[in-house]
């Protein structure tokens, strides 16, 4: 077994501090570091291996959140299905690969060609990466192998994590 090297907290910073320290990154207020709020984050989840007639189905985060979209362990899905963005499959530094994703925006993504899955969920992985800047200075990008997994119930609560959530792993048992 390896040590990962990932930071086991992750500490919330309100969105006034942000904005009022964002131009002094070497600042840090005392009182606000004592006063910050931290939360453990627990490790990563072991994920067990496909079984016969399980197949794991991606689900993006901003499409869950727009949607107002939820679904837990044990309830049995009909959903449509398309080949997954391969770019998911960075994230996981090749611990993991995802093949098929729910994508509800297909006609305005390009997504390709629906097919239907149907059956009970057996698991789920909430999915978080952490963000550096880009290489061409236009932003934040996803680093690379830093996706985290943790299993969940639901697609709500959100379990503590690192970085942030960029989408979920649902393992189905196929009908």
């Amino acid at each position: 077994m390896f040590s990962d090297p990932r930071p086991t907290e992750h500490v919330v910073v309100p969105a006034g501090a942000r904005a009022v320290f964002a131009g002094a990154p070497s600042f840090v207020d005392p009182a606000a570091e004592r006063q910050r709020p931290r939360v453990v984050v627990p490790p990563e989840s072991v994920i067990p291996p496909l079984a016969n007639g399980e197949r794991d189905v991606w689900l993006i985060e901003w499409q869950v959140v727009e949607d107002a979209f939820d679904v837990s362990v044990d309830e049995h899905v009909e959903w449509d299905i398309v080949d997954a963005d391969p770019s998911h499959g960075v994230h996981f530094g090749g611990r993991r690969t995802v093949s098929e994703e729910r994508n509800t925006y297909l006609e305005d993504l390009g997504a390709g060609v629906e097919r239907p899955i149907a059956g009970t969920v057996a698991r789920i992985d909430q999915v978080s990466v952490r963000y550096a800047p880009s290489a061409n200075g236009s932003g934040q990008e996803p680093i690379p192998g830093s996706a985290m997994q943790h299993a969940a119930r639901a697609l709500a609560p959100r379990i503590p994590h690192e970085g942030t959530i960029i989408g979920w792993v649902v393992r189905i048992r196929v009908d």
